[in-house]
């Protein structure tokens, strides 16, 4: 009798474990979006991280920009966004097809594979379009914004991996 009752005791507290420790993982998923939305660019209590504009992200605001300037890379970056839009929009839709077909019962390999040709096709034109959107940028430039543009560039890159990999900017992944 005891023993069943420290063997209850046991199982309920790993159920319990696991499932605060579930809970608790959940709902960061998407919240810097949602504190960066709410921010103060200027907000001191804001991790550094979070703060400021799609200016800020691609390094405008270090470049000195003309009038001229800013008010043509903000018209290249409004049609940009709105050509972004429609292929993450298009991504979304076509990875939930992908998972609907992988989990059918009797899953059909072709369907799939034609579902991951249109998503490759689809990241293609992605980052064609995020291409096509820094060049044109990059030829509205002076050469001194140009290198300060293509440097910032660079660290968002580092940055951007680094953190995708788990590692900090300026590590070197391990060779396996």
């Amino acid at each position: 009798m005891m023993k069943n009752l420290r063997n209850c005791a046991l199982v309920a507290s790993m159920f319990a474990l696991v499932l605060t420790s579930t809970v608790s993982a959940q709902p960061g998923m998407g919240m810097g979006r949602q504190l960066r939305q709410q921010a103060n660019n200027n907000d001191p209590a804001m991790p550094y991280c979070m703060r400021g504009n799609m200016n800020n992200r691609w390094g405008f605001e270090k470049l000195n920009l003309t009038d001229d300037q800013k008010a043509k890379i903000k018209d290249l970056k409004i049609a940009h966004q709105r050509e972004s839009l429609t292929l993450r929009n298009k991504m979304q839709e076509l990875r939930a097809h992908l998972q609907t077909l992988s989990t059918a019962d009797k899953a059909d390999l072709k369907a799939i594979n034609a579902t991951i040709d249109e998503i490759t096709q689809t990241m293609n034109a992605l980052m064609k379009s995020r291409e096509a959107f820094r060049q044109q940028v990059r030829a509205l430039l002076t050469e001194e914004q140009r290198i300060e543009f293509d440097l910032n560039a660079s660290k968002r890159m580092m940055k951007h991996k680094g953190m995708k990999n788990g590692m900090q900017p300026g590590m070197m992944p391990m060779n396996e």
